[in-house]
């Protein structure tokens, strides 16, 4: 099991106890910058910084921490296997970034063909869900630059079968395959 510091009740704790982040910090003897440090994802959790805030707020430091959200790890792992063209993997990828756009997790691919399949699952997800959220994501991730599109599929397909084949909400990302919306419907009970 993976614990990270519990950034939401300890903002929750902070405002109880009448403190801003300032004071906190310097109750704490962090500077501001040490306290912001401590809720980046490579930050230590069980380190001196973690028992002083957790000191200075009254409650233990096991208080201050929670299970950690895979959500990021599993978006990511999955948008590397279908940006490699695993059909599969993009088949989940919807319903994981509908879950990760409620619990507020950040979806951003690193390069053009990340975002536009990102793009693709996020409007595959708005279809499903009807969730406006999802298609303003997919609306921010999708490039200008149209000229290149990415195929899901075997290069034993017709490029037209595939591009028949293709849910529209792909397809207006330029991202094609042979699916049907009920390939990702399944994955979102």
């Amino acid at each position: 099991m993976e614990v990270v510091l519990n950034q939401k009740k300890i903002k929750e704790l902070i405002k109880i106890n009448g403190y801003n982040v300032r004071s906190l910090a310097l109750q704490a003897n962090l500077s501001r910058q040490g306290y912001y440090d401590m809720f980046k994802s490579d930050y230590q959790p069980v380190s001196k910084g973690l028992y002083a805030v957790a000191e200075v707020l009254g409650v233990s430091p096991i208080d201050l921490l929670t299970e950690s959200d895979n959500t990021l790890r599993e978006l990511n792992q999955l948008l590397h296997n279908a940006a490699q063209g695993d059909a599969r993997n993009f088949e989940v990828l919807p319903a994981i970034i509908y879950s990760a756009v409620k619990k507020s997790i950040p979806v951003n691919g690193t390069n053009t063909i990340n975002n536009r399949i990102l793009a693709a699952a996020a409007q595959i997800a708005y279809s499903i869900t009807n969730k406006k959220k999802l298609q303003l994501l997919a609306t921010k991730l999708e490039q200008q630059e149209r000229r290149n599109a990415f195929f899901f599929g075997s290069d034993l397909m017709e490029l037209t079968h595939i591009i028949q084949m293709t849910p529209v909400p792909m397809a207006k990302h330029n991202v094609f395959g042979v699916f049907e919306l009920k390939d990702f419907e399944r994955h979102f009970k």
